[in-house]
């Protein structure tokens, strides 16, 4: 069965075709740092393939729920080495799902300071998990293109970070709407990052290449496909 099979995803060489998909665990401190149970949770999962981690926040105005890992400071690049280190001493490997939630977040979790996405528009129809119950979302501020392009700084700088943490690689998560280079381009109002539906993910290879300037030329890169995109099929692993 192929299942059981080795495989090679890029420069990686997985033991078998299984991989763990990327699930929130909302296990980490207030300041975004994961710990021991973290390392001992991933751990127990070193037969697959490949994990994908929960979603890691690339900075503190990333964040959208409660209790949700970080990859910015020193401190929580310190505390996933801890957890790198024991995947591998498994036999494992792990990429960093990289996330900024945009609107996928609420205030009271963020100091009273509202979420901001590409465009003010709110979610209906729907609540938002926070440390203080289901709440209603909120209408986001409209982020500038100044801050779009501080956005995936943020993502180039949090993909050296996953490197330096001792990640095998990296995946943007470019689902629900998420502000990544994708749906900052089809949801800004600023014409700068008005473009062609075929030249949306663009500046997911433009970011791959600002981390494969800082980071091993041996890690690996993709982006997850969105339900917004016009593209149907997921992009490729990227080799950097």
């Amino acid at each position: 069965m192929k299942l059981f099979t080795p495989y090679t995803l890029g420069s990686l060489k997985l033991k078998n075709r299984m991989v763990m998909v990327a699930m929130t665990r909302s296990r980490a401190d207030s300041d975004g740092i994961v710990g021991a149970i973290t390392a001992e949770y991933y751990a127990q999962r070193a037969g697959a393939g490949l994990i994908l981690s929960e979603a890691v926040n690339i900075s503190a105005d990333a964040l959208g729920s409660p209790l949700t890992p970080g990859l910015f400071t020193a401190a929580q690049i310190a505390a996933w080495k801890k957890v790198t280190r024991a995947v591998h001493e498994k036999g494992g490997l792990i990429f960093a799902q990289l996330w900024h939630t945009g609107r996928v977040a609420h205030s009271v979790d963020r100091n009273g300071i509202l979420p901001a996405a590409p465009s003010a528009v709110k979610i209906d129809g729907m609540q938002h998990f926070t440390s203080q119950g289901a709440k209603d979302f909120e209408t986001p501020r409209e982020l500038s293109a100044d801050e779009i392009r501080q956005i995936i700084a943020d993502y180039a700088q949090a993909a050296k970070n996953a490197i330096a943490a001792g990640f095998d690689g990296v995946e943007l998560h470019a689902a629900n709407g998420y502000p990544t280079p994708p749906t900052c381009a089809k949801t800004n109002t600023a014409a700068a990052w008005k473009t062609k539906p075929a030249s949306r993910w663009m500046p997911c290879a433009r970011l791959s290449t600002r981390w494969a300037a800082g980071a091993s030329a041996s890690k690996s890169a993709r982006c997850t496909p969105t339900p917004a995109s016009p593209l149907i099929t997921p992009l490729p692993l990227i080799n950097i």
